[in-house]
């Protein structure tokens, strides 16, 4: 909206061209003819649906195979083009399959580049050196990375790229450039939680990090970088320093660091300093888009210095009159958008803005056409095709969807706009009251935040499990303080820094982010502000998204067939139903759902973070203390003697919760969990069972999801669903996998009462 403001030339639809006659396309009916100028922003979606299907495929395919069906694709389209064969609706296809094959192994291209050592067991403690690239301050230290590292009894062919530590103790905040040495524990990245669940192996491929850990022992201060450094390493330094020098203007308490690390992430996109409760407040409130370098902010940026620079240069009668300011107000615009862009950290969702910042401002210099849904259609391309996997992040996702739906509603509302204006009669329509433009504004600033949040919905609860409930609200009060008063300041302090003037501006910019704290802390604060949802199906979330596409693309009343797709995809989480037990590392931690859909725990201590992804994933809650000796309250779980009997159904599960001789728990259960290997005579004793879950089970395969539904038992596992790719760092044994169900043929042969004590 900003940049659709600053240029002056509003949302216009598509151009028509000359329509060739209708006798000369009798396989194409006039209604579909009528959508030509709209089948190639399918070729990006096209290109979108390649990649999903390279990221879905169970194991890495050969690159001949991806390279050869590229090929095929390519001839059969040139052969199409060339020859003109009818009927030509098969060039459409044609072209679509080629994109799809082009994201395929353009995906494959960019994973075999990235592809390199990483760390698959705990390491050290070990001697580690490397080039800091990133820095990150926490609540409690820092958090670095490590290019080109060298560890301690590790060959360089084995060592990874990247390795992300965590460093407490330092005199000073460590610097992109510097050099570090410290004692530290190397750890493999971590695998989800649960199946489905974020995976962090995925993330640290995409970054080149191979492993992570944390330093042990005292650290010795960095060393200065040298004069050898690469540009990207100076870039980085740059804007740690830029976020050091606004924090350090704000008061040390925990409101001053809030403002400051608030602040320098809308500046820099580093965020790791901001408070925990502020940032939790924030997500709970539906305003975390706010802390993101998003196409807002460079839309502001880029608006605000255009509309202030077109002013000056208008005052100058003169030159107003020789040379068209608007285009200079332009490029200097795109300018200082370029700089924000590299200063920010190139999130995708500024990537995306820039890129179609870009083509608007080089076609007003062209005097050309507007933003229109083309624009968008082309940026996300460019970004899918640089780095594919940002296709399947939160952060692609968010920023595309609301883009699409804004566009999509106010080219909608255009039309019937100009379809009305034709209609009025020649009186026309009078200028607005201020009091009518202020109202103008208040509702054209709730239906973009209404739109952008019903957008944004689905790939929300997708990814995070968790709806604002009052997002609206607090946006409709939030987003004109930030539009209006932070990022104005933000960007006069950028330009006092040169003179250490930069307080002078940060210090009011404070008062405009207490004022954003104070909406989110009061919106979080309200009854039923965030609703925990189970994890939508990934089938669930692509109807969402091609129903989504079918009605944002076509213009046509046949587009409202998307909608089918949308409800559609909103009514497969109803049919979620969470996993019964949930298995992770060695078999200590054990999650059983209790009959009104909570959990029951066996460890409130151990692996915290699990425990949340597990409650969180699942909509539920704790549903008590796990009994350590006793029967629930709905008779499902009863412990005795250090083990456990878990009944749903026919279908008996013993959990034993210590350590030690297994055979004695194994009588008439058909799925048996075990903190050991089950070997030899023990698994001799336990033949009845139909699943044995032991240790090496856990290790080999990851996190366990069972479903226990009447006689069927439903198995998914970590590495099951992950399959065997470059990213995925599988044990040297990975073991046979058991994802899928299997059949109960006779009931549990232990007794109702649980388990002999």
């Amino acid at each position: 909206m900003v940049v659709i403001g600053m240029l002056g030339t509003g949302v216009k639809s598509d151009r028509m061209v000359e329509r060739e006659p209708a006798a000369s396309r009798p396989w194409r009916p006039a209604w579909l003819a009528r959508e030509a100028e709209r089948w190639q922003l399918w070729l990006p979606v096209a290109i979108g649906v390649g990649n999903v299907v390279y990221f879905a495929w169970p194991v890495e395919p050969a690159p001949a195979w991806s390279l050869g069906v590229l090929a095929l694709a390519a001839i059969a389209t040139a052969a199409w083009y060339g020859l003109r064969v009818e009927p030509r609706g098969l060039g459409a296809v044609l072209f679509g399959l080629l994109a799809a094959a082009l994201g395929f192994a353009v995906s494959q291209w960019h994973v075999g580049e990235l592809a390199g050592p990483r760390i698959e067991r705990r390491l050290g403690p070990v001697t580690v050196s490397g080039r800091i690239v990133e820095s990150e301050r926490l609540a409690r230290g820092h958090r670095v990375v490590l290019e080109n590292p060298v560890v301690e009894g590790l060959e360089k062919p084995a060592t990874p790229a990247r390795i992300r530590l965590r460093v407490n103790g330092l005199t000073k905040p460590p610097r992109p450039g510097e050099r570090l040495t410290v004692k530290a524990v190397l750890l493999p990245l971590s695998p989800p939680a649960m199946p489905g669940a974020f995976d962090g192996q995925w993330s640290g491929f995409f970054q080149r990090i191979g492993a992570t850990g944390y330093a042990v022992g005292p650290v010795a201060a960095p060393e200065v970088a040298g004069p050898d450094v690469a540009w990207s390493i100076r870039l980085a330094a740059f804007r740690h320093d830029l976020q050091q020098r606004i924090e350090d203007v704000f008061d040390g308490d925990e409101t001053g660091r809030a403002r400051g690390a608030i602040a320098g992430a809308l500046l820099t996109g580093i965020r790791g300093g901001i408070p925990d409760e502020a940032l939790q407040a924030m997500r709970d409130s539906g305003l975390a888009h706010l802390l993101a370098i998003s196409g807002m902010n460079i839309g502001l940026a880029a608006g605000f210095v255009f509309f202030v620079l077109r002013a000056l240069l208008a005052l100058i009668g003169p030159l107003a009159l020789r040379v068209d300011i608007k285009k200079c107000a332009t490029i200097v615009a795109a300018m200082v958008a370029a700089l924000y862009l590299m200063i920010s950290g190139a999130a995708v969702p500024a990537q995306r803005s820039f890129i179609m910042l870009a083509i608007v401002m080089v076609a007003v210099l062209a005097g050309r056409m507007a933003i229109n849904m083309r624009t968008v259609a082309w940026a996300g391309a460019l970004i899918i095709l640089v780095a594919p996997e940002s296709l399947l992040g939160a952060s692609f996702q968010l920023s595309f969807s609301a883009v699409v739906a804004l566009i999509a509603v106010y080219e909608w509302a255009a039309k019937r706009r100009a379809a009305r204006l034709a209609r009025a009669d020649s009186r026309g329509v009078g200028e607005r009251t201020w009091l009518q433009a202020a109202a103008f504004y208040v509702g054209l600033l709730m239906l973009t935040s209404l739109i952008a949040t019903v957008a944004t919905t689905p790939f929300g609860i997708y990814h995070f499990n968790r709806f604002p409930a009052y997002g609206v609200v607090a946006n409709l009060l939030a987003v004109p303080v930030s539009s209006f008063w932070v990022m104005p300041w933000l960007l006069v302090a950028v330009l006092l820094m040169p003179f250490g003037l930069e307080a002078w501006a940060l210090v009011p910019l404070g008062w405009g982010v207490d004022a954003i704290l104070a909406v989110a802390r009061t919106v979080q604060a309200w009854s039923g502000a965030v609703w925990t949802v189970p994890a939508m199906p990934g089938a669930g979330l692509g109807l969402i998204v091609l129903g989504g596409l079918w009605l944002a693309i076509w213009q046509q009343g046949w587009r409202w067939f998307g909608a089918l797709g949308i409800v559609a995809g909103i009514a497969s989480t109803l049919l979620v139903k969470p996993a019964d037990l949930l298995l992770f590392g060695d078999g200590r931690l054990v999650a059983a759902r209790a009959q009104d859909g909570g959990f029951w725990l066996s460890s409130e201590k151990s692996a915290a973070f699990v425990r949340d992804v597990w409650l969180r994933r699942s909509g539920g809650d704790v549903a008590g203390a796990w009994p350590k000796s006793g029967t629930s309250a709905d008779g499902r779980l009863t412990c005795a003697g250090g083990r456990c009997l878990y009944r749903v159904g026919e279908v008996a599960v013993v959990l034993p919760l210590a350590e030690g001789k297994l055979h004695p728990d194994c009588a008439g259960a058909q799925i048996v969990v075990s903190q050991v290997p089950v070997r030899g005579a023990d698994r001799r004793a336990c033949r009845q069972a139909v699943l044995i879950v032991d240790r090496f089970d856990l290790w080999r395969q990851g996190g366990h999801a069972i479903w226990l539904d009447g006689k069927r038992i439903r198995i998914q596992t970590v590495n099951g669903e992950r399959g065997n790719r470059p990213w995925v760092v599988l044990p040297r044994r990975a073991g046979e996998v058991r994802d899928g169900e299997i059949q109960v043929n006779s009931a549990a042969a232990i007794p109702p009462d649980g388990p002999e004590s």
